[in-house]
């Protein structure tokens, strides 16, 4: 990628973004929130520029995708193949979109808009987690043989406040009344499927409406914070589910999906439940952070039963 190698004369930093000043008269702006390292950039280049002299950078090595997706996981069929130039307003602007394609079998398989990873990819940076490689290895399959938008799917994931798992698994919410039994719950469109703490829910892939294009239709339903406020129950799950098993995300209305499968890993504390409904990040709760460390770390509660719906 040598149009990544930049002559820098000068660089300016503020609050949200540094501009750098290269040697050809370009003005590259990069976002703190952007998938490149703006402290580490920052770092490289304060101690060597005088004024007088350029320094010679590669961005693409100050790419979190590029550190996650390293030596250790291109073996196993992951590539970063190109960086698309972004928008041109008075300079460069960062992030550009990153192509990427994962090779299952003899295809290669490219995996739209991986920059709305962006908060997930910089998190596994810096905790050296696989578990962005290992969502990618397991959604390409998916996106070759499946009904459901990548990019959607992909939305979905950026609006959640969740973290991946380090086994690529998303974490999402699912909204429940209280069961007829102690420690059950009920979903709230029937009311008929019982589930707790433990539970694998699970139903035919080919009874979930895989069409894009419905919003309230046959399949087990999860969703991100965003959606909570907006649907009624007395309670919220917190549930992990396989790349593999989302069938649908309405086009539209990224903050909800159709699954084939879930599993139940925690209840949010009444009070938590309570900010969620009001559409607000939930936050000093110590019990939810423990148990999200568990789940990313694969120490959560594991399946007990499975519960399987079928066509209603």
């Amino acid at each position: 990628m040598d149009n990544m190698k930049k002559q820098i004369i000068s660089m300016l930093v503020s609050s949200d973004k540094i501009s750098l000043f290269t040697i050809h008269g370009e003005i590259i702006e990069i976002k703190n929130d952007s998938e490149y390292d703006t402290a580490k950039i920052s770092e490289f280049l304060a101690p060597q520029l005088s004024g007088k002299n350029a320094v010679e950078i590669d961005l693409s090595q100050f790419q979190a995708i590029a550190s996650i997706i390293s030596s250790d996981f291109e073996g196993e069929g992951i590539v970063v193949t190109q960086v698309i130039d972004g928008r041109e307003v008075q300079g460069i602007f960062y992030p550009r979109k990153v192509a990427v394609e994962v090779t299952v079998g003899e295809k290669k398989i490219p995996i739209p808009d991986v920059e709305n990873l962006t908060g997930h990819i910089k998190r596994a940076a810096q905790e050296k987690s696989p578990s962005v490689a290992n969502f990618l290895k397991r959604l390409a399959p998916v996106l070759d043989a499946r009904k459901h938008s990548g990019e959607d799917l992909m939305q979905f994931i950026k609006q959640s406040e969740m973290p991946l798992t380090n086994d690529g698994r998303i974490i999402a919410y699912k909204r429940v009344k209280n069961g007829t039994e102690t420690g059950f719950y009920a979903d709230c469109h029937t009311g008929k499927v019982n589930q707790r703490v433990g539970s694998r829910v699970i139903m035919k892939i080919d009874l979930v409406d895989s069409s894009r294009h419905n919003s309230c239709s046959t399949g087990l339903h999860v969703a991100n914070l965003g959606y909570m406020k907006s649907f009624s129950g007395t309670a919220t799950l917190i549930v992990l589910v396989n790349p593999e098993d989302f069938i649908a995300v309405p086009k539209g209305e990224l903050t909800k999906a159709r699954v084939c499968a879930y599993d139940v890993i925690g209840v949010l504390s009444p009070n938590a439940h309570k900010t969620v409904n009001e559409g607000t990040h939930v936050s000093n709760d110590e019990q939810l952070k423990e148990l999200i460390k568990k789940a990313v770390e694969g120490r959560h509660v594991q399946p007990i039963e499975e519960v399987e719906v079928g066509n209603y």
